[in-house]
């Protein structure tokens, strides 16, 4: 006989980890871009407002910035358009 009982949320929660730990938190981060886009939000968003002044405004600070290499920009519009 199959056990269909299928536990809500709330009954999951007190037996829940809600935080991950630190041995988790850094392997995720040696593999995940979400940390280094969280890091890098900020200047995303200035190299964005540069495009105030003509629309290709960015590509040439873009591409003057050695510490936001391309492909990171990408992902974060990635991020934005999704």
């Amino acid at each position: 006989m199959a056990n269909n009982y299928t536990p809500t949320p709330d009954e999951l929660k007190p037996r829940a980890s809600l935080f991950w730990p630190d041995k988790l938190r850094a392997k995720e981060e040696a593999i995940s871009v979400i940390p280094k886009l969280i890091k890098t939000q900020d200047k995303f968003i200035s190299i964005l407002d540069v495009s105030d002044s003509s629309p290709n405004a960015w590509i040439k600070v873009l591409g003057q910035m050695k510490d936001f290499p391309a492909n990171l920009f990408l992902k974060h519009l990635m991020v934005l358009a999704a």
